[in-house]
């Protein structure tokens, strides 16, 4: 299966997937680890699992960390999920409130296949929006290889330090702030001052690639946070954080590893 190295700048985007366990999934097709296609093309997981009876599930939205959801349940041969945000709405005197809002998200499976659809309602409170999207169950994790027998191809080289060849928004309608300068990829997220506030977008190859090592260097400036993901939900941490203590926040860590409760 072809999976794709994503190369991502953000001022802040924490994320990682580490998978659930697919034990219990003859018993309960829903339990176990799901790749996601989220609506607007973004990588996410769901991973399902059942405890005292009950499924629980934790999700990953296009970035962030993995977070528990509110609810899971079986209704009429579907999976529905409940998950709560805090948005900031306006109240009657105009002043800004958190407001919760609850989203609902059905799925219905085939197989390893998902279809999927979302029902929220808008942070403004001014309708919902529904989309539809997929998911493919994770296959497991195959053994760990004797790395001493490990033999790569020849190197391949992502960026050539003129342009941004080979290289891609996640999102084409996200604005772009990347740039190849000194032979550097740089990404350049200044807003400018009186005009409409930017959404840049981050950077992916547009090549996929089945197993790699990846190599390469990161230099970010004082107090800026940033990172490398790869397959489009795993997050190497870049971040200034020298002088810090080992952390899975700091500096070339996965990010915030979710653990099984």
């Amino acid at each position: 299966m072809k999976r794709t190295v994503f190369a991502c700048l953000l001022n802040w985007f924490p994320a990682l997937v580490l998978s659930a366990t697919t034990a219990g999934a003859a018993a309960n097709p829903w339990v176990g680890a799901w790749e996601l296609t989220i609506p607007g093309g973004g990588a996410g997981w769901l991973g399902v699992e059942e405890r005292g009876g009950q499924l629980h599930a934790n999700l990953l939205w296009g970035g962030g960390s993995v977070l528990p959801l509110e609810a899971a349940r079986v209704d009429n041969g579907k999976l529905v999920l409940t998950r709560i945000e805090t948005v900031d709405r306006k109240d009657a005197a105009g002043k800004t409130v958190k407001t919760k809002i609850t989203e609902a998200i059905t799925a219905t499976a085939s197989g390893d296949d998902l279809k999927l659809t979302t029902v929220k309602p808008r942070a403004n409170g001014a309708g919902e929006d529904k989309a539809d999207f997929s998911g493919k169950r994770q296959p497991p994790l195959p053994p760990a290889p004797d790395l001493s027998k490990v033999k790569f191809d020849e190197p391949i080289v992502l960026f050539n330090g003129t342009d941004l060849s080979g290289w891609r928004l996640t999102d084409s309608g996200a604005d772009s702030g990347w740039r190849a300068k000194d032979g550097l990829l740089v990404n350049d997220t200044t807003q400018e001052q009186g005009k409409p506030r930017k959404h840049f977008g981050n950077l992916r190859t547009e090549r996929e690639f089945e197993d790699f090592n990846l190599k390469l260097e990161a230099r970010v400036g004082k107090g800026r946070n940033s990172g490398i993901y790869l397959r489009g939900i795993y997050e190497v941490q870049v971040e200034d954080s020298y002088g810090k203590p080992l952390d899975s926040h700091n500096m070339g860590a996965i990010y915030h590893t979710h653990q099984r409760r």
